[in-house]
């Protein structure tokens, strides 16, 4: 389970909510107390009063549009019990932004840390939260119109498909990622993957990277052949390319294999296609990507830190060899750290450096001690063991 994790200022925003426990002076957060139940209690005879009361300990969510207001007239609701309403609402309505305000900068922010409180804090107040969270989809920042992608993908539901389905065109590229994984949590129907399909199919259609990983993420197996196709078209655009070598991944079927082998190994393409294929690879766990991985490792150096985490995937003595030998090359520290946490994946070993023997050397020990024993014997169909994914 993900860790709650509260800075100062969100912590006031949920103070503002009635969100941190007060012993008996917060709001009853269990029940949401809305028009139709302040009706219910009208029309059961209980006084205006008692009524009142129950307002001012609960959590509402009131409607006070003039037809709404006309309705409680109609249904004998007093004066008084709708004036207070109509207080409520316009006070949850200010405590309600004061907390999209705070998710705004958090996602400002930028950091893992801050967009986890973001989340936490859309997880927090739940669906009452979605209508304050759709005008920041226009904002400035494509950090923030990409978190509202994700925290509407968190809590929201179709209410809320109109307004992400237009962010699967915005500008930025992490936002259309971000919309597209938050259609596919709430909206992952027929319809949809007939209307994403569609315009993935259309050339001439503008930015179609956005439907390619929903299709992706919402595992629309009729899509393959389609991302297939798309991902081996070298003159399309590197976003689309890269969006389908990650719906291959998602979708993790090995009819995807040949392509996403082809791309890694690709001599004309950019290093974000080739990494996204390395990584659709990873996703599939084919063994059979060991000798391709282990190309693109001689053919791109400058991939080495991505293919080295690829390569932690499959526990293979070819794999440990290069690997260990990875370790060597000191002046490359990003290198140095992703290979060893992935030796100490597939090994279960885990070494340190000391000042008596360097790392690689103390790995480059252990490997002469254990290669060739049984327990380092190829034993998956394709020559290798896939090693537990995290």
């Amino acid at each position: 389970m993900r860790r709650t994790i509260l800075t100062a200022a969100a912590a006031l925003a949920l103070a503002a909510l009635g969100g941190t426990a007060r012993g008996g002076e917060g709001p009853e957060l269990g029940e949401i107390l809305d028009n139709a139940k302040v009706v219910r209690l009208v029309k059961t005879g209980f006084s205006d009063e008692i009524i009142l009361k129950k307002i001012g300990i609960s959590t509402c969510r009131f409607d006070v549009s003039v037809d709404a207001l006309e309705k409680l007239q109609k249904a004998g609701v007093s004066e008084k019990i709708v004036g207070l309403m109509i207080d409520r609402a316009r006070k949850g309505h200010g405590e309600l932004g004061t907390v999209v305000q705070a998710m705004t900068n958090f996602f400002q922010q930028g950091t893992e840390a801050s967009v986890l409180r973001a989340l936490d804090l859309a997880r927090m107040h739940g669906a009452k939260l979605v209508p304050f969270m759709l005008e920041p989809l226009t904002d400035k920042h494509e950090r923030v119109r990409a978190g509202f992608c994700v925290a509407l993908g968190e809590v929201g539901g179709p209410e809320v498909r109109d307004a992400l389905w237009a962010k699967l065109r915005d500008d930025a590229q992490v936002v259309r990622s971000s919309a597209a994984r938050a259609i596919a949590r709430i909206s992952n129907d027929a319809r949809t993957r007939a209307e994403c399909l569609r315009h993935l199919r259309d050339a001439a259609g503008g930015l179609r990277d956005g439907y390619a990983r929903a299709l992706g993420h919402m595992r629309a197996t009729e899509a393959l052949g389609d991302l297939i196709r798309l991902l081996d078209e070298k003159r399309e655009s590197e976003e689309l390319r890269t969006a389908c070598a990650v719906a291959l991944g998602v979708l993790k079927d090995k009819k995807g294999f040949d392509v996403l082998a082809r791309t890694v190994l690709e001599t004309r393409g950019s290093a974000a296609v080739r990494q996204a294929a390395g990584d659709a690879l990873w996703a599939l766990g084919d063994p059979r990507a060991i000798s391709v991985l282990l190309r693109a490792w001689d053919r791109w150096p400058s991939d080495h830190v991505a293919l080295a985490r690829q390569l932690g995937a499959f526990r293979d003595p070819r794999v440990v060899e290069r690997l260990i030998a990875a370790l060597g090359q000191g002046e490359n520290r990003e290198l140095v750290s992703v290979a060893h946490e992935s030796l100490k994946k597939i090994t279960g070993e885990s070494f340190e450096t000391e000042r008596e023997m360097p790392l690689h050397e103390k790995w480059k020990s252990w490997w002469a001690i254990v290669k060739g024993t049984p327990d380092w014997q190829p034993k998956a169909p394709g020559g290798a063991e896939v090693a537990p994914r995290p």
